[in-house]
């Protein structure tokens, strides 16, 4: 059976040869014969570009009001034209380093970017997303009146709402690298929870401080590069 499937791979490959030296040589004798009659150029058909772009990216330098920020985007999907220049959706993942190791923080972000182009490598336009935030180190109790729920990590969750602006360069003929700068508010809360209880915090620094400082949403910049295909 090995030996049957080793001899359909091989086959297959000997097949994707010939059939590629084929193209090859059919396309190098439609060059030449366009080089010497160049007033038919006009009539070859070209397949338009899609419009739509997959792609992954990083983000390695970004802060916010008290953390430094790593983040890698895992999949992006765009809608770019000649006027807009749309990012339909991006998945990312971030870890938020803290000075004291205790307040840093993993971030998993939602978003969506609409943007206007101003010229044919730069746009500008908002963001708006959903963020999930956990603090696996900064323990919590939620409690209504009497009740209390078991001690855990603190977890929150929140909206996102920023500007971004891009600038984009074609990579060969399929590819694009786009480089995002961008700034946006955090929402998530650290007071209640979506159902009104309210969050107690082991760590006596966060308790007695009014404000979270430590853990409390903010603005978030930085820079992102990405690949679309």
């Amino acid at each position: 059976m090995l030996k049957k499937l080793f001899c359909n791979i091989l086959f297959t490959f000997i097949a994707i040869f010939y059939i590629s030296a084929d193209i090859n040589a059919s396309d190098k004798l439609e060059s030449e014969f366009l080089k010497e009659n160049p007033s038919l150029n006009q009539f070859i058909y070209e397949t338009p570009h899609s419009k739509l772009y997959i792609g992954v990216g990083v983000t390695p330098l970004a802060m916010t009001d008290n953390r430094f920020v790593f983040a890698g985007s895992l999949f992006q999907l765009h809608y770019i034209s000649n006027l807009i220049d749309i990012e339909i959706f991006n998945i990312s993942v971030g870890i938020n380093s803290a000075e004291n190791d205790m307040f840093s923080s993993y971030h998993f972000i939602f978003r969506t970017a609409a943007k206007m182009k101003i010229n044919k490598s730069l746009s500008l336009g908002g963001i708006i997303g959903w963020e999930l935030v956990s603090f696996p180190k900064v323990n919590k109790k939620e409690y209504n009146g009497r009740d209390f729920t078991p001690m855990e990590p603190f977890s929150s969750s929140g909206l996102i709402l920023g500007v971004i602006v891009s600038q984009e360069f074609t990579y060969f003929d399929d590819y694009l690298i786009k480089i995002n700068g961008f700034i946006y508010r955090e929402f998530y809360s650290v007071e209640k929870t979506r159902y009104s209880w309210t969050y107690w915090f082991e760590e006596e620094e966060i308790q007695q401080d009014p404000d979270k400082k430590a853990i409390a949403p903010g603005f978030v910049g930085g820079l992102e590069l990405s690949i679309l295909f």
